[in-house]
């Protein structure tokens, strides 16, 4: 990959709705199959007929040509999700574009994925309305048992001698903090920082623990492993003859009253889903993928309203690699596979919880991977001849020396494959390092009531428990799983169980 070094940049939200408040805003759930999978795996609870209320309860769905459609929505949620207000010409194009290769428009939240649609997205009335905003905001003002704690880190939690957690440790500022629960440790942390938690509390691979003189609590083999994330493709990019699309330079440059005036009343370019205006579903014709079902998507393309690649992105060596027409607006088509054969892991650096733990996704390091990327690529480029984008003269952008692909037969299956491996880029989807799954699977961590196996007391509830990508991106999935914890708490200890924490500084 033509990352500095070799080393992938993986940005995450440090605030209260942690990465909701700087990712894409797309919500899509993903397809049924992912959650039958489950079933399937002997995950008792998760099937799509089980979920598919937990969806609708917790949507807010605002699109307006839908708000009759009860059977996969629901309209009184506390999560927004809506499609952009603003739209530019190459938003109808990318549609009109599908509708050549011979797909529908689809409603991605629904029972098919495969087609095209606009973007659903967690915006409320132009604004990002992450899950700070949909729970937590009025929970805060309104719940006299919440107490939310901000600026800490928590850096280990304790065990008694039977393995039941009795609380956790954190750092607020200079203080040591510790903090008591009556119940149970919900470790909510994400799939990069929940297995590291748990390692650095002493559950985990023996290995590992002992590496950094940790004393065993319960030895799980599986935390950290199973690291799986969507992989996609930058620099899928067109040149236009009009001033069509948002033009994020164009707009940055701007002082433009109009447009000032337009963001804060929920309208204009700035309320985009960072420029996003399209995505699209597809099949895999490959072998490697034949026994998924016939509406299971293996692929998205994104519609990226914008040049989408910068060249600060990429090591030295690759920044002349893209070339731009000064002065043309550009737009992006981004290839995702799905479903990727490679899987990585999340290590420990040290027995500090707050340092960084060793992130390696093994990007890639499945040959099928490229081959899958290459075959959506082709759609890419199959969508950049369409008539709807000639209309506005789109043009495969040029390229310049790209290290390792030069003196390959321009757009020939060999150069494609190059260029993948150069310019792939994480998808920040990042599942399966705390999976959930059946009791016969020694390399699982929780089970389907999201328990961790072996100890008492202690839940894990965020994407890391999902044991594979889902068809789709991942925000939709981490509120599934809050509200099912909620509901499993709920039924373990009454309707009406309220828990006072004690907090204490040593």
């Amino acid at each position: 990959m033509a990352y500095p070094k070799q080393v992938v940049s993986l940005p995450s939200g440090k605030g209260l709705g942690g990465t909701s408040n700087v990712n894409s805003m797309i919500y899509t759930r993903g397809s049924p199959y992912d959650y039958d999978r489950l079933g399937e795996l002997g995950i008792n609870g998760w099937s799509y007929s089980d979920v598919l209320e937990v969806f609708k309860r917790m949507e807010n769905y605002t699109v307006p040509h839908r708000r009759e459609d009860h059977e996969f929505h629901g309209f009184d949620g506390l999560q927004t999700v809506s499609t952009p207000l603003f739209r530019t010409p190459m938003a109808d194009a990318f549609l009109q574009a599908g509708n050549e290769l011979g797909y529908y428009q689809v409603d991605c939240n629904a029972k098919y994925q495969i087609g095209f649609t606009r973007p659903p997205v967690n915006i409320k009335d132009g604004v990002r309305w992450g899950s700070y905003r949909a729970y937590l905001e009025t929970a805060r003002k309104n719940r006299a048992n919440l107490h939310v704690i901000t600026d800490a880190i928590v850096t280990k939690i304790r065990f008694d001698r039977t393995k039941k957690a009795t609380g956790v440790e954190f750092k607020k500022g200079d203080y040591k903090c510790s903090l008591s629960v009556r119940k149970e440790v919900i470790v909510s942390a994400g799939a990069l920082r929940s297995p590291q938690l748990l390692m650095v509390s002493g559950v985990g691979p023996r290995k590992q623990l002992d590496d950094f003189k940790i004393p065993v609590v319960h030895e799980l083999p599986g935390v950290g492993q199973n690291l799986k994330d969507h992989v996609l493709v930058m620099g899928i990019n067109f040149n236009l003859n009009q001033n069509v699309s948002i033009n994020f330079t164009r707009l940055n440059t701007s002082r433009n009253y109009k447009l000032w005036q337009q963001t804060r009343t929920g309208l204009g370019p700035m309320t985009s889903s960072n420029g996003v205006e399209g995505i699209s579903f597809f099949r895999s014709t490959s072998e490697k993928l034949k026994n998924h079902p016939q509406h299971h998507p293996a692929f998205e393309i994104s519609f990226f309203s914008d040049k989408g690649v910068s060249s600060d992105f990429f090591a030295p060596e690759f920044r002349n690699s893209f070339i731009f027409e000064n002065g043309k607006d550009a737009v992006s088509l981004i290839p995702i596979l799905l479903q990727t054969q490679s899987v990585g892991q999340v290590r420990l650096r040290s027995a500090d919880a707050t340092e960084n733990p060793i992130v390696d996704p093994k990007y890639l390091s499945n040959t099928a991977d490229v081959d899958l990327l290459l075959e959506v690529l082709k759609i890419a480029l199959t969508i950049g001849k369409s008539n709807a984008f000639q209309k506005f003269g789109a043009q495969l952008i040029k390229f310049g020396s790209i290290p390792g692909c030069d003196g390959l037969l321009s757009d020939s299956d060999e150069f494609w494959r190059c260029f993948i491996r150069r310019f792939s880029c994480a998808g920040y989807h990042f599942t399966g390092t705390c999976k959930m799954s059946a009791s016969n699977d020694s390399m699982g961590v929780v089970d389907s009531r999201l328990k961790v196996r072996g100890l008492h007391g202690l839940r894990v509830a965020d994407a890391s428990v999902m044991p594979e990508s889902p068809a789709g991106h991942t925000h939709a999935v981490a509120l599934l799983v809050g509200e099912r914890v909620a509901e499993f708490i709920k039924q373990d200890y009454g309707w009406n169980h309220q828990q006072t924490l004690k907090f204490k500084l040593n």
